[in-house]
C-alpha cells in the first residue's frame, strides 16, 4: 500500500499540467498508483491511440519529400523520416532497413541527386550491401555539393561577416568588402587580442605600419601649425609697420575709420588718450 501511494504521488506530479493528467482524474480519489498506471496504459497503449499514431506516420510517409534546400533542408527531411520510423517501431510495426532505403530513394525528388541515387541502386543490384545509414550519408554528401547549398551557406557567412563588421567592439579591423584595415582604427583599444594580431599581420604583408603612419601624420600636422604661426606673426608685424608709417606720414585726417584698433572700439587706448589730453 505504501508503494501504491508513492507511485500515485509521482504520477500526479509528472502529469500535472499535461494532457495525460485528464486520463488519471478518475483514479485520484483512490490514491492508488496501480489504477493510475493502468488508466495511462489503457489510453496510450490502446488501439485508439496506436491507430492515431499510425495514421500520423502514414501521412508523413505520403506527404514527406525533398525537392530543394529552400523548401526543406535535407537534414530536416532526414529528421522527419526518423520520426516516422520511430512511430512505426513504437506501435509494433518496425520498418526493415531495405524498406527505409526504398522510402528514402522514392521521397528524394531533387533533380541534382538522381545520379547519386542511381549509383546507390546500381551498387545494390551488383550485390553490395547498402544500408539506410550509408545511403543517407551518401546523399548528404551529394547535397553539400549542390550549387544551391553552397550559395545558401555563402550568403549566411556573408551576413555573419557584415554583422560582425557592424559591431563596434569586435569588427573594427574589417572594411566593407571584408578585407582587413591597415590604417587608423578608432576603436583599437576595444579590439580583441586575436583581431589585433590579424591587423598586425596584414600590415606586415602590405608593408604598412600603423604607428609609423600615425607618427608621420602627427609630424606633418605639427609642421603645418608652425608654418601658420610664423605666417600669423609675420602678418601682425606687417600690420603694425603699416600703422606706424601712416601715423608718421600724417595720413590720419580725423576719420575714425582710417586708423581703427580693436582696443579703441571698446573704450581702450582711445578713451584713455582723451582723458589724458583733457
Amino acid at each position: 500500500m505504501a508503494d501504491r501511494i508513492t507511485v500515485f504521488n509521482m504520477l500526479v506530479s509528472f502529469t500535472t499540467g499535461q494532457p495525460s493528467h485528464d486520463w488519471i482524474k478518475s483514479t485520484l480519489r483512490f490514491s492508488d498508483g496501480r489504477k493510475s498506471i493502468k488508466a495511462l496504459r489503457d489510453h496510450f497503449e490502446g488501439e485508439g491511440n496506436a491507430s492515431r499514431n499510425k495514421n500520423g506516420a502514414d501521412r508523413l510517409k505520403d506527404s514527406l519529400h525533398y525537392k530543394s534546400e529552400r523548401s526543406m533542408t535535407f537534414e530536416n527531411f532526414l529528421s522527419q523520416c526518423q520520426k516516422m520510423y520511430s512511430i512505426y517501431g513504437k506501435e509494433g510495426e518496425p520498418m526493415p532497413d531495405d524498406a527505409k532505403t526504398c522510402v528514402l530513394f522514392k521521397r528524394v525528388q531533387h533533380s541534382g541527386l538522381r545520379g547519386a541515387i542511381e549509383t546507390l541502386r546500381a551498387q545494390m543490384t551488383a550485390g553490395v550491401a547498402v544500408s539506410y545509414t550509408m545511403a543517407a550519408n551518401h546523399l548528404s554528401t551529394a547535397v553539400s555539393e549542390l550549387p544551391e547549398y553552397l550559395h545558401k551557406n555563402r550568403n549566411v557567412s556573408s551576413v555573419a561577416r557584415q554583422g560582425r563588421n557592424n559591431n563596434e567592439n569586435s569588427d573594427g579591423i574589417y572594411n566593407s568588402d571584408g578585407t582587413i584595415k591597415t590604417g587608423h582604427i578608432p576603436n583599437w583599444r576595444n579590439l580583441s587580442p586575436t583581431e589585433r594580431d590579424l591587423e598586425k599581420q596584414e600590415r606586415k604583408k602590405t608593408g604598412k605600419d600603423r604607428n609609423e603612419n600615425m607618427g608621420s601624420n602627427l609630424k606633418s600636422d605639427g609642421n603645418r601649425i608652425k608654418q601658420l604661426t610664423a605666417s600669423n606673426k609675420k602678418m601682425k608685424r606687417r600690420i603694425k609697420a603699416l600703422k606706424r608709417s601712416n601715423k608718421k606720414s600724417g595720413s590720419d585726417n580725423g576719420d575714425p575709420d582710417t586708423d581703427m584698433d580693436a582696443g579703441d572700439t571698446f573704450g581702450g587706448k582711445a578713451s584713455k588718450r582723451k582723458k589724458t589730453d583733457s
